[in-house]
C-alpha cells in the first residue's frame, strides 16, 4: 500500500494541501489521535488514501493549527424546510433525468453524422436545378 498523502486542510478560505513543516505538524497530530482513521479519504485523482481535516479557530497562535476530523453533518444541522422540500423536488427529477440521458446516450451513428449536411447540400442543388429549369423555360 501507498504512504497516505496529504494532508488536506479545510479552512474558512478553502482547501488547502499542507506540505513541509507544517504537513508533518499536523500529520503527526492526526496520527496520535484517538481515531485517526476518521481523518483518511480515498483520493481518486491519486488512486491513494490520504488525510483530511478540518482547521478549528487558530488563535492566533502563529503556525499552530487545532484540528478535528471532516464529518458529514447529521439530520439535526441542516433544515428540511417546506421551501427546501420543494425545490429538491423540483430539481432532482430534472437532474437525475438529464444524468441518465447522458450516460445512455448513444453515439451517433454514419448515417446521421452525414443527414445533416447532405440535407442542406441536396436543398442547395434542388434549388439551382429549379433555376436552372426557369431559366430554360424563360429563354424558350
Amino acid at each position: 500500500m501507498k504512504a497516505i498523502t496529504g494532508p488536506y486542510l479545510i479552512t474558512k478560505t478553502g482547501l488547502e494541501i499542507q506540505v513541509g513543516k507544517v504537513g508533518d505538524e499536523i500529520r503527526k497530530k492526526i496520527e496520535e489521535s484517538d481515531n485517526p482513521l476518521a481523518y483518511r479519504f480515498y483520493d481518486e485523482d491519486k488512486r491513494t488514501w490520504a488525510y483530511v481535516a478540518v482547521a478549528k479557530n487558530n488563535n492566533g497562535k502563529g503556525n499552530e493549527v487545532e484540528i478535528e476530523p471532516f464529518i458529514f453533518p447529521g439530520p439535526e444541522q441542516y433544515g428540511v424546510t417546506s421551501a427546501e422540500l420543494y425545490a429538491k423536488t423540483v430539481t432532482y427529477p430534472i437532474v437525475l433525468a438529464q444524468v441518465i440521458e447522458i450516460i445512455t446516450r448513444k453515439a451517433p451513428t454514419l448515417w446521421e453524422r452525414i443527414a445533416k449536411p447532405t440535407t442542406i447540400i441536396t436543398a442547395i442543388v434542388l434549388v439551382i436545378l429549379i433555376m436552372g429549369i426557369m431559366v430554360v423555360g424563360l429563354s424558350g
